[in-house]
């Protein structure tokens, strides 16, 4: 995840700004063969994705911030460059996790169980290959369970949640990771 010097992106989440973003690049099963710049937006209780793949030689020179950015290179990521120029976006944290996720058809909807969620300040570890230096963010045993769903959210789905012992919270990833970092320190936020 990236963020500017004065942690706006962090404080707005923690304000619980009804309209805030979050820049982060991704990889899945730490595998630098598909690597996505991405950006989260959210509006009250809409949520947002928009997402471009990026190389890893585009990836070293965004930590690097020595732009050479394709003629092709996707609007997302001719953005980001601007935010990073403008905003001075850096790296903030690591989140790293593992993931089971479900997927129905209907109303594109995406049931995904999160574990083992730890963050790390290395963020010039993120590519590298050998074990990431990270501390959880949770109790041990404690995952997470999100439900996403672009249109409607079929209805066995919704009376699972509705009828089960669950209740809707606000959660951020991002939010324990920078109030968690793996070299334990805090800052003045929390």
């Amino acid at each position: 995840y990236f963020d500017d010097h004065h942690d706006r992106f962090l404080q707005e989440n923690i304000d619980g700004a009804d309209e805030r973003e979050k820049w982060r690049i991704r990889i899945y099963d730490a595998n630098d063969g598909y690597i996505s710049l991405e950006q989260k937006l959210r509006r009250g209780d809409l949520i947002a994705k928009r997402t471009c793949p990026i190389d890893a030689d585009a990836f070293r020179g965004i930590i690097k911030k020595e732009f050479a950015p394709p003629s092709s290179a996707p609007p997302l990521y001719n953005l980001f460059v601007k935010e990073i120029k403008t905003g001075l976006l850096h790296p903030a944290v690591i989140v790293e996790y593992e993931r089971t996720p479900f997927v129905f058809a209907g109303g594109n909807t995406r049931i995904t169980i999160d574990r083992n969620i730890r963050s790390s300040s290395d963020t010039e570890a993120f590519l590298s290959k050998g074990p990431l230096n990270a501390r959880p963010v949770l109790p041990s045993g404690m995952n997470l369970l999100e439900v996403k769903y672009d249109d409607l959210l079929p209805g066995h789905i919704a009376d699972a949640i509705e009828h089960g012992r669950m209740r809707r919270e606000p959660f951020s990833k991002y939010y324990l990771a920078r109030k968690f970092p793996y070299n334990g320190l805090r800052s003045g936020f929390y």
